[in-house]
């Protein structure tokens, strides 16, 4: 058996039929392990190269490990099982080990510098060695052996304090559901969405209606659930997932800030978020404060506006925080005549899908072909590739549909990266809640996730050089979101949009007076939305600045405190949605959560330019030339500039948010 899994880790893809069978995984293992003492020989012998051998070809080394354990990470996030899970967690510290030796090998950093002054590099090949240099003498290459053993371990203890938080979220929000006897509290709730309820209610052998855990199905019951206190309950329940009892993160979130803080002292910078900023494009933490407080001061404004309007509309003495979701969608539909359930007929799954690859296609002339589908885990999963002319640029995967043993959110990821023998091998997973027996309709909000993620997966495609090395997300990080962001348009401009959203039964395009309501409707929550990002963004940056934290409890009321500080709805003592704040404790958005209004920021800059000349220009094609195609060949400062031809304003930000 150990035979035929290496044979199908040579394959063009990945067979996630295959690697996903429960009776496989028991000889997962000892193939990782052997896999690591393989590579273990490899660097050993590499690292004994003599000085004169050493080109650009030294460090040319594809990890059979590293695409492996991919897989392996890949499968636990989409179908989580204890058997997966223990797989990781008992193979991690080894793996991190290994890697920690290498990242602070002394002779490999030396052996760099050698290519760099020796060899003729070329302008790519000179840019990827100079970066990896740079890597090095960021983790402090030179520092004395006894920090550098202390760096190691610290960077061991956050990777499995970090799993121990995910396996923490997961189960705690595994527990999360709302059982609802009387039909009238949520008589307003789309039919497809209550028979969905019903059913899910009678394989419990329940009276009523039962929700489950999913983001999605939260977001229902928070706009359709006409009981402001069971929205309230949910909401409380939803911001205090893994605060408690068996599950409680806190310990684990003290001892991760306690030590990312130890670690950026040891590299002599003066807290976490001065260190994480060391490459991105923003300059320091304070940059990125003063740049949240200027658009916090305008977003609250709106946001007053906003929710006063509600207040006078309805009628109402006060507005909570899990009230704004329900009056938002009904003043709407009063208003506007916008009913989000006839809009969900015009954004059937299969066709929104079908539509991105079209439209891929007329700006970029890429094409998508469908090569299977199937069934793992109980679960439809499509195969793609993508063309360009008659090249084969990449294989394409499709996870759509939730389950409870899927990581919340959705994502892209590169599982398989290029090199000069193999092809990419790129995932695109959502959580859409697929219906039983009718067609699965999306909400404009999941159009736009699925439009976001899809265009991560085509950034990480879209590449004019052969080095994976200068991959998509290896270009500054508060600069990566800018593609994904910035194409998000291209699912509510009227000329794009009636290429998808045609009607379930009809396939009637998008009628015009539902356009108008889309454009109408399109701000009315943007101070609210966008004072969120600001609170988020700048409690992640604020905990990894602070001098001091003393203890859980100190944490608790420091993090209640900085939250209260921009939110417009002030928060008791029970919110905890930090506990599972999984992008900066988990996902590796450690004080960079801001990067998606920084990139929000650069998009809409560049969208403004968009706006005046795309139909008169061939401005698709320069965008993909100075920015998409480019991925880390240039700073992200130069591939803006590059299509700009000037730096960065907010100006375009401001007038499209309306703040």
């Amino acid at each position: 058996m150990k035979t035929e899994i290496y044979k199908k880790l040579k394959a063009a893809y990945p067979d996630l039929r295959f690697f996903a069978q429960a009776d496989l995984m028991q000889y997962f293992p000892e193939l990782l392990n052997e896999l690591l003492e393989k590579e273990k020989d490899y660097f050993s012998a590499l690292l004994e190269t003599k000085n004169s051998d050493i080109c650009f070809e030294t460090f040319d080394y594809r990890s059979e490990l590293s695409y492996f354990f991919g897989i392996i990470e890949h499968i636990n996030s989409v179908h989580w099982s204890d058997i997966s899970r223990k797989i990781i967690q008992d193979f991690e510290p080894e793996y991190m080990k290994f890697s920690n030796e290498l990242a602070y090998s002394k002779r490999y950093y030396e052996m760099l510098k050698i290519c760099q002054e020796t060899d003729s590099l070329d302008t790519e090949q000179s840019k990827i060695i100079s970066d990896a240099i740079e890597a090095y003498e960021l983790r402090w290459i030179h520092l004395e052996e006894i920090e550098q053993s202390r760096l190691k371990k610290i960077n061991e203890d956050i990777s499995e304090l970090r799993r121990m938080f995910s396996v923490n979220a997961l189960k705690s929000e595994e527990a999360l559901s709302c059982h609802i006897k009387d039909t009238e509290v949520i008589h307003e709730m789309p039919e497809a969405q209550r028979k969905s309820a019903k059913l899910a209610a009678e394989d419990r052998d329940l009276d009523g209606y039962y929700f489950w855990s999913s983001i999605s199905e939260f977001i229902n019951l928070m706009k359709y659930c006409s009981d402001s206190q069971i929205r309230k309950k949910i909401s409380q329940e939803r911001n205090s997932v893994a605060s408690n009892w068996e599950y409680d993160n806190r310990d684990i979130i003290f001892k991760i800030l306690s030590l990312k803080k130890e670690k950026a002292q040891i590299l002599w910078y003066k807290n976490y978020a001065e260190l994480s900023l060391q490459t991105k494009m923003a300059q320091d933490p304070e940059q990125v404060l003063d740049m949240l407080d200027k658009i916090s001061q305008r977003a609250r404004q709106k946001t007053e506006k906003e929710i006063e309007t509600l207040k006078q509309y309805f009628k109402l003495d006060a507005l909570e925080a899990w009230d704004t979701s329900y009056y938002f969608r009904k003043y709407k539909e009063e208003i506007y005549d916008f009913d989000e359930a006839e809009l969900k007929k015009y954004f059937e799954y299969e066709k929104v899908l079908s539509g991105m690859f079209t439209i891929m296609q007329k700006l970029y002339d890429f094409e998508v072909k469908k090569i299977e589908s199937s069934q793992i885990y109980g679960k439809q999963i499509d195969y793609y590739e993508i063309h360009k002319g008659w090249e084969l640029l990449s294989y394409f995967m499709v996870d759509p549909y939730y389950s409870p043993e899927k990581r919340s959110g959705a994502w892209a990821n590169m599982i398989q990266e290029r090199d000069s023998a193999h092809t990419p091998f790129v995932v695109n997973v959502y959580n859409i809640k697929k219906e039983a027996s009718w067609p699965t309709l999306l909400t404009m909000g999941e159009v736009e996730t699925m439009f976001h993620e899809f265009w991560h997966a085509m950034h990480a495609i879209f590449s004019s050089s052969k080095y994976s090395e200068l991959n998509w997300f290896q270009v500054e990080r508060d600069f990566v979101e800018l593609p994904s962001q910035f194409h998000e348009h291209y699912c509510r401009e009227r000329e794009w949009l009636k290429l998808f959203a045609k009607h379930v039964d009809s396939w009637a395009s998008i009628p015009e007076e539902h356009l108008a309501t889309l454009e109408s409707i399109e701000h009315m929550s943007s101070g609210n939305m966008t004072l969120w990002q600001c609170v988020y963004a700048s409690l992640d940056m604020k905990l990894h600045s602070i001098d001091q934290i003393r203890d859980i409890a100190h944490m608790d009321e420091l993090i209640l405190w900085l939250v209260n500080e921009i939110s417009y709805f002030k928060k008791e003592d029970e919110y905890k949605m930090y506990c599972a704040f999984s992008h900066i404790f988990d996902g590796g958005y450690a004080a960079w959560y801001y990067s998606y209004m920084w990139s929000e920021i650069l998009e809409l800059d560049i969208w403004s330019r968009y706006k005046k000349e795309w139909i008169f220009s061939d401005i698709s094609n320069e965008f993909y030339n100075t920015i998409l195609s480019q991925w880390s060949k240039k700073k992200a400062q130069d591939l803006f500039y590059d299509f700009m031809k000037r730096d960065i304003s907010l100006d375009g930000f401001f007038a499209y948010k309306q703040l």
